[in-house]
């Protein structure tokens, strides 16, 4: 025992006097920082240290692996340090010729600098003021600190003489704290830890799911129950968007190891009022759905702000953790020119974009309009309407010429119907049913059913038995109307509609001539087209005022035009005379009709008549009554008029 004692002891004097003959020694010195920080940039969430020393060619390590990167400017005596922000770690800074220099760094924040003086205190307090040390804990892989620097048990290391804070630790056993004397004869320390039995602490936070780290160690999230040793501990729970919580908490041999924390929201709100109301936001390129209360983690953001047709805007912000920002942001718009030439100049112009009216203007103009895609629409009295579109784009002229076209002279004679749709039928009797939509293309129909004057200047004679010029022909078969159709045309000098090949009957629907309603085509009529007030009769609820019926006839036709006319000027389209169709009767047809412009069925034996005459009652001359005979039947009760398409 005596000779392995003695042996350490000369061990030590050896390394006492190899000391004496050139080991020097390094002090780190913390110093306030410059007035000008540096900036730690290479990550948001690192920190980092800036050394200053004359020292030469420095190294650096760390026990925790904790350096993301070194910037070495020797010239200046800088080094920068680049550092991982984790609790308790030692950066080691070693030089040839010199012992080994520690600064223990207990707890870096994010973008947090710290600045220190490496300074050689051999100058200052000679070679050879440290004596060699040597400590001996049990266990052997116990943690041993004295100040800043670290040892290992048993093996020899320099501390200058004088007193120093020792602490010594190890997972599982009671922890020692000491002050130790150190001089020449005074070197070596022998200590034996206390094992400790392990407890259950559990930790929990507001609002839970946050991760737990215990000295750097993840255990998990909150609400979370974990044994520990007694001891101290450094404490870490952080959720994202909230503010990590770092303390050092001490876990108790006995009675309740728990904790409990709220976090706090780690965040400010950026609120933005934008115009216009439809523009669409990102934050560092990446876009966010709402304008209102955005919620941010502090830090830079780089706000764009962007619109169709609209200058994008381009801001960066500061967030402060509990502020709130509020922007009002209002776009450029991008402009043009539209150069609009109108034919005739008295047109009057509505400009719509998305259904809307944005402007109006009449004839010839230039118009400076944002950038877009716009619905044009011009009109001018005896002219057809004209509807289009055109673009603007930003600092460009567009040019658009419209040239209305003259609308054809409508026939003294006639009335035009305008195309819509109407429900056409009844469901009040089953040769009406079913109600069914129709739409038709616009059409000219007589005011008047065809007078015994006009038939006699067209066919040379007058079969009505009721004699009277301006009453209306009758005593006329379905033939003889579109006879009479064609003869009319050719006088007029128009294309005759039909071609007649005995009692072949076929019908160019193109041709510009006269010729019989289709069934659709009178009744839409007859109830007012797109000005129907759905009258019963035709223009009126009361028959005796639009109607010659079997109550206020006298059993005969009267003159055309003295009742009244119906919501379109015409008149007569509810008693007097009926009126033959071109479409033949077919009491299924209304379940099969086509829903544009339908012509009727392909054949039969009766064509359709509708309107009802001098000799009905009243229930039978409601609008949509329908009646029918053979083509070649003729009778005092049957007359018509007729219609011709517009151009």
């Amino acid at each position: 025992m005596r000779r392995k004692v003695l042996l350490v002891f000369i061990l030590l004097c050896v390394m006492y006097m190899s000391n004496l003959h050139g080991i020097r020694e390094m002090r780190a010195r913390q110093i306030d920082a410059p007035k000008v920080k540096e900036l730690f940039l290479s990550n948001p969430e690192d920190g980092g240290l800036v050394i200053y020393s004359t020292i030469p060619n420095l190294r650096f390590d760390s026990n925790m692996n904790s350096i993301v990167k070194l910037d070495e400017m020797p010239i200046d005596g800088k080094y920068k340090l680049y550092l991982k922000t984790m609790r308790n770690q030692i950066i080691i800074i070693k030089s040839v010729g010199y012992a080994e220099c520690h600064i223990h760094i207990a707890n870096l924040q994010p973008q947090e600098g710290r600045y220190y003086a490496l300074e050689d205190t051999s100058e200052d307090e000679g070679i050879g003021n440290s004596v060699p040390v040597i400590f001996n804990v049990k266990p052997t892989d116990a943690i041993i600190r004295v100040g800043e620097k670290a040892f290992k048990s048993g093996e020899v290391q320099s501390l200058a003489p004088g007193r120093h804070q020792v602490k010594i630790s190890k997972e599982g056993f009671q922890a020692i704290q000491d002050v130790i004397e150190v001089s020449e004869t005074n070197i070596m320390f022998n200590y034996e830890l206390k094992e400790i039995e392990i407890v259950l602490v559990t930790i929990n936070s507001t609002p839970d799911g946050a991760d737990i780290y215990i000295d750097n160690v993840n255990k998990g999230k909150t609400e979370r129950a974990l044994f520990l040793y007694p001891g101290s501990y450094n404490l870490r729970v952080q959720k994202d968007s909230y503010l990590a919580v770092d303390e050092a908490i001490e876990v108790k041999e006995k009675g309740t190891n728990s904790f409990t924390y709220r976090l706090n929201k780690n965040s400010g709100n950026l609120n933005l009022t934008l115009n216009p109301t439809n523009a669409k936001v990102f934050l560092n390129n990446e876009p966010v759905s709402s304008s209102n209360r955005i919620e941010l983690s502090p830090g830079f953001y780089k706000i764009e702000v962007k619109a169709d047709n609209y200058e994008s805007f381009t801001e960066t912000i500061e967030i402060k953790l509990g502020e709130t920002i509020s922007r009002s942001i209002n776009l450029t718009p991008k402009y043009g020119d539209l150069m609009l030439l109108a034919n005739p100049n008295s047109a009057s112009i509505e400009i719509s974009q998305n259904n809307q009216i944005i402007k109006t203007i009449t004839g010839s103009q230039i118009v400076k309009m944002q950038e877009g895609n716009y619905e044009i629409a011009a009109k001018a009295s005896g002219y057809k309407p004209y509807n289009g579109k055109f673009t603007i784009k930003d600092q460009q002229k567009t040019e658009l010429n419209i040239e209305l076209q003259k609308e054809p002279e409508i026939p003294t004679h006639m009335v035009q119907v305008k195309g819509g749709t109407f429900q056409m039928g009844s469901n009040e009797w089953d040769f009406a049913k079913p109600i069914h939509q129709v739409t038709l293309s616009s059409f000219y129909i007589s005011k008047y059913e065809v007078t015994q004057k006009e038939w006699q200047a067209v066919m040379g004679n007058n079969p009505a038995k009721f004699i009277g010029e301006n009453r209306p022909v009758e005593k006329v078969s379905w033939y003889d109307a579109v006879k009479y159709c064609n003869k009319l045309s050719e006088k007029e000098k128009l294309t005759p509609v039909y071609t007649i090949n005995g009692n072949n009957v076929t019908c160019n629907w193109s041709a510009n001539g006269y010729r019989l309603p289709t069934e659709a085509e009178w009744e839409f009529a007859a109830k007012g087209g797109t000005k129907s007030k759905g009258y019963a009769y035709s223009g009126s609820n009361n028959i005796a005022d639009v109607a010659w019926y079997d109550k206020n006839s006298g059993k005969q036709t009267h003159e055309v035009g003295k009742k009244g006319a119906n919501e379109l000027g015409l008149y007569d389209m509810t008693g007097n005379v009926w009126e033959w169709c071109w479409d033949w009767h077919d009491n299924s047809y209304y379940g099969k009709s086509p829903k544009n412009d339908p012509k009727g069925a392909s054949s039969a034996t009766n064509r359709i008549l509708r309107g009802s005459a001098w000799d009905f009652y009243e229930e039978l001359c409601r609008v949509a009554i329908r009646f029918s005979y053979a083509p070649d039947y003729s009778s005092s009760l049957l007359g018509f008029r007729v219609v011709r398409r517009v151009p």
